[in-house]
């Protein structure tokens, strides 16, 4: 049985990408049913599912709704696709740091640097990585704080 402080940041781990998934979802419902884009429902469903596959998924993600848009005309694909990225950057810089940070309890930065360091060191499976080594590495930090804090109490007595 695991401490129940490891379940729930284990519960956070698995939650965190349906959350962004969700958004990335209704943005893109919205936007292709704006733009008459044909199966925008598909297209919506296939963003939130890619949503949660590092640098790979948004790639698959863009080139769909862009061949799509396509059969609209090309000025609707341009849209979608400048949309669409636009909606990216805003989610790997805005969203997904505030998500991510608020619940591992880590700033901004520590989880900008953490998925710029897992990607270079590894690839998609670092930036998955990335923030429980992140989250698991400042609570051992924290703890080793609270145990050097303590024994130095303790020999002031």
């Amino acid at each position: 049985m695991q401490p129940p402080s490891l379940q729930k940041n284990a519960r956070h781990i698995i939650e965190i990408p349906w959350s962004t998934s969700g958004i990335a979802f209704v943005f893109t419902a919205i936007l292709l049913t704006t733009l008459r884009v044909p199966a925008w429902l598909m297209l919506a469903f296939l963003a939130a599912v890619l949503d949660m596959v590092p640098v790979v998924g948004f790639l698959l993600t863009i080139v769909a709704i862009g061949l799509l848009s396509l059969s609209v005309s090309p000025m609707t694909a341009l849209y979608a696709c400048a949309s669409t990225l636009l909606y990216q950057g805003i989610e790997n810089y805005l969203i997904s740091p505030r998500v991510y940070g608020s619940t591992m309890r880590l700033s901004n930065l520590a989880v900008l640097i953490a998925f710029a360091v897992g990607g270079i060191l590894a690839g998609p499976l670092g930036v998955i990585l990335a923030l429980p080594i992140a989250a698991a590495a400042q609570r051992i930090s924290n703890s080793n704080i609270s145990i050097e804090s303590k024994l130095n109490f303790i020999n002031l007595k």
